[in-house]
């Protein structure tokens, strides 16, 4: 594999500025692993509570962890989550306790909060180890204030091309990304997420002045995703999505002012246009959650999910997203000086 230098691969010592996104509940221990093994680097966000312990076994034992050594990998945590549920908490905890090398941070009234308390675990060490942390930004402001404030070790710049959740009115990456670089003088690494499925996306990203470039939708279509097949079946066959706060609303969760998700068009979507009674709508919703049934489920998917054709192992995926990375590169230099 050719390296590709950027600060982020730098910080983390590898060769492929490709990051596995911390989608919650689908980014478990064997897909982290391959896209590990892959070049790139992963976060893992599986479900919190006694599972979680059994997902990171299985990075140790995938990687050849030795019992004393850190976890190679980073781990995801959604602020307002950790400020009311004690499991997330313990979830931090444990992650912590085993070294692992980022915290990503997103979606919190205080991520300030949360930060502290990583920087707080990381000094009282016996065994000396710096937790690298990476928070999500949405706008210039979120930026400044994660850099400036909370001491950033990373800057994940999200686009509204992103799936799943995000601000409703955060700008497109393409002119998100330039803005941040604008307003900060001396940025830690800047990755780029949002509506990215492909080496020539990820090669665009990097000229604009990403460090790295964060992919989640893709890694959904793997086998190696806790994305139900039916889910992974509807990704392969999508043309379209929409942003809205419907999802959330018919399943009873309320996430910081702003943030709406990034999803396939269905039904649901029809019955919330039409009026259906609320309580009719979560009932409707509850049932299909628990069958898979695509036609009135969330399916979280980015602006880029045409793109999305086949399912592919996540450690070839990785591997090809590369090589496409480094011939678009290649390409972009033929791009200047004169015709012989």
């Amino acid at each position: 594999m050719q390296r590709i230098n950027t600060p982020l691969t730098d910080l983390l010592g590898i060769d492929c500025p490709i990051v596995c996104a911390p989608m919650t509940g689908f980014a478990g221990g064997d897909l982290a692993s391959e896209v590990m093994l892959g070049g790139g680097f992963a976060f893992a966000a599986p479900d919190f509570g006694p599972a979680y312990k059994e997902e990171l076994d299985i990075v140790k034992a995938r990687l050849s962890v030795q019992d004393d050594a850190p976890l190679p990998i980073g781990v995801g945590f959604l602020g307002f989550l950790l400020d009311k549920s004690k499991d997330v908490v313990d979830a931090l905890n444990h992650a912590l306790e085993r070294r692992v090398r980022c915290v990503f941070l997103a979606f919190g009234a205080d991520l300030g909060k949360w930060a502290n308390y990583v920087r707080k675990y990381d000094q009282a060490r016996t065994i000396p180890h710096t937790t690298l942390l990476w928070i999500c930004v949405n706008s210039v402001a979120e930026a400044e204030r994660a850099t400036n404030e909370w001491k950033a070790d990373v800057l994940v710049v999200q686009g509204i091309e992103a799936g799943g959740h995000g601000h409703s009115q955060a700008l497109p990456l393409i002119t998100l990304l330039p803005l941040i670089k604008q307003s900060l003088p001396n940025p830690p690494p800047l990755v780029a997420a949002g509506g990215l499925v492909n080496g020539a996306q990820v090669a665009a990203v990097l000229i604009l002045g990403a460090s790295g470039a964060v992919l989640g939708t893709r890694f959904l279509a793997t086998p190696e995703s806790k994305y139900a097949a039916e889910f992974k079946s509807a990704l392969l066959s999508a043309t379209s999505t929409v942003r809205t706060f419907v999802f959330d609303e018919v399943a009873s969760v309320t996430w910081p002012v702003g943030i709406d998700g990034r999803v396939l068009p269905n039904q649901t979507l029809i019955d919330d246009a039409m009026g259906l009674p609320l309580e009719e709508r979560k009932k409707t919703y509850a049932e299909a959650a628990k069958t898979h049934d695509v036609a009135y489920a969330a399916v979280w998917a980015g602006s880029s999910v045409a793109l999305v054709n086949e399912l592919v192992g996540a450690r070839t995926l990785t591997q090809t997203i590369h090589s496409e990375i480094v011939e678009h590169l290649r390409q972009t230099s033929t791009l200047l000086g004169r015709k012989p």
